[in-house]
């Protein structure tokens, strides 16, 4: 199982943002979980 926090994620790789928008992304594809 993969824990993370929502402070782990503010201001890495998986804190994306643009014009209007923002992702956080919690799983990713090399997390290895099968989806993402």
């Amino acid at each position: 199982m993969i824990v993370r926090t929502l402070d782990q994620i503010l201001g890495s790789a998986e804190d994306v943002h643009g014009h209007g928008w923002r992702s956080r992304r919690l799983l990713t594809k090399a997390d290895a979980m099968g989806f993402s």
